[in-house]
């Protein structure tokens, strides 16, 4: 774990961007950021309405500054979701981990999961759905082509097989970009520490404490109770009220 003070000096100033709709609200929470006034620019972009990847990075940095790190690490985390490249937020985010109580040994997994889950995260939900529909249109165009063209045959036909499989594989990674990112839900411990049950009930034996700041992952949820799951593989149940969702 590294020293909060050399956290501190990689967070001192606020990272400034914002939408030109509300650059005037979110000057006003710089300025008080750097006065030191951090309750205060904490306060001010809590109220703005456009959310971005700067405004939680530099709510991320505000709430560091007032001890908070369950929300220090949530904001990082949602700044991550919307700029995974920012290597401001990404390296702040590590110091703040490196901060909390839990630490877990991560599961391996099989290297074609890694590498598959690396080349979803490659285009946007939009984007692989975009491009599977060309391909596809391409092959129903080349389809066609290869019924009523009988002096281009060959190439129709090798046009709609490379254009089908490409359709079918973009589309496979629409719904792999779909359901394994876009879909999937992760909360972060904002409570000093919570208790993580057997089961969706007060009753449930205990099998582990979670403590501020630690991210898992949704498996299941009703009104009141989550089904996490811990990066090392452990899995249980607690209320929701002591959890923010990412």
């Amino acid at each position: 774990m590294k020293n909060w003070l050399l956290i501190i000096s990689l967070l001192f100033f606020g990272k400034v961007g914002a939408s030109t709709s509300d650059a005037e609200q979110f000057e006003s929470g710089v300025a008080a950021y750097e006065q030191g006034e951090f309750d205060k620019a904490k306060s001010i972009w809590e109220a703005m309405s456009k959310r971005s990847a700067a405004l939680d990075y530099n709510l991320g940095n505000a709430y560091y500054q007032l001890g908070n790190l369950g929300k220090t690490i949530l904001h990082y985390e949602r700044a991550l979701v919307q700029n995974p490249q920012d290597e401001d937020v990404i390296n702040n985010l590590q110091l703040a981990t490196e901060a909390r109580i839990d630490a877990f040994e991560i599961v391996p997994e099989p290297f074609y999961k890694r590498i598959s889950k690396q080349l979803i995260k490659v285009f946007s939900l939009q984007t692989w759905t975009i491009l599977a529909l060309i391909f596809l249109f391409v092959g129903a165009v080349s389809f066609v082509g290869f019924l009523f063209l009988a002096s281009y045959r060959k190439a129709t036909l090798a046009v709609f097989l490379g254009s089908f499989f490409l359709g079918i594989l973009f589309l496979g990674a629409t719904y792999a970009r779909y359901h394994y990112v876009d879909q999937a839900v992760e909360w972060v411990v904002m409570q000093p520490n919570i208790y993580v049950k057997s089961g969706p009930q007060a009753s449930a034996t205990d099998v582990f404490i979670l403590h501020e700041g630690t991210k898992a992952l949704q498996l299941e949820a009703n009104e009141s109770w989550i089904k996490l799951r811990m990066p090392d593989g452990k899995i249980g149940w607690t209320e929701k009220a002591g959890l923010e969702r990412i």
